[in-house]
């Protein structure tokens, strides 16, 4: 996200996602948990209480205009930490400083197509090394049809790493 050590050559193609494991998944669950037969869930919906664990690893972004541009409205303290900055009440774009970073492309995935969305990216260390993580968006909407914001969930230590597998249930 932030830290600007993207090696080109190992990065996931945008257009490459991959299944909901681990944080994710938890996420993704507690979503449906409350969709209530809607298409995406309100922000009203969303009770922190029913994924007090997952809070640090939280995170949600307002959609603003059309095409959309993202604002980061809360950052979860593991994110904060990790990435050593606080990101709240500034611009998604503002904050990724490699081009090559599929987050953004991602936030747009699933505001046009309204839906979950999970991605794997590498996220190089400042002393060298590098790591996976996933990152799951989750569409929420106030009027039923319109993304209004992303829920999203970072994991920076993914046990696994699955291809999506389309057309499974």
């Amino acid at each position: 996200m932030a830290d600007g050590n993207w090696p080109a050559r190992r990065l996931p193609k945008i257009d490459s996602e991959v299944a909901a494991t681990g944080l994710t998944l938890k996420l993704e669950d507690y979503w449906r948990s409350v969709l209530r037969d809607r298409l995406m869930p309100a922000r009203r919906d969303i009770d922190p209480a029913g994924m007090r664990r997952l809070l640090p690893h939280v995170f949600l972004l307002d959609v603003v205009d059309r095409p959309p541009r993202f604002r980061w409205r809360l950052v979860g303290t593991k994110i904060g930490d990790v990435e050593q900055g606080e990101h709240t009440g500034k611009w998604l774009d503002e904050t990724i400083r490699h081009a090559q970073d599929p987050f953004l492309g991602f936030c747009r995935m699933t505001v046009n197509e309204r839906r979950p969305t999970c991605h794997a990216a590498l996220r190089c260390d400042l002393d060298g090394g590098s790591r996976p993580l996933i990152r799951a968006l989750l569409p929420l909407s106030e009027d039923g049809q319109n993304v209004s914001m992303l829920l999203g969930v970072i994991d920076y230590a993914p046990a696994e790493i699955l291809p999506l597998q389309r057309g499974a249930a």
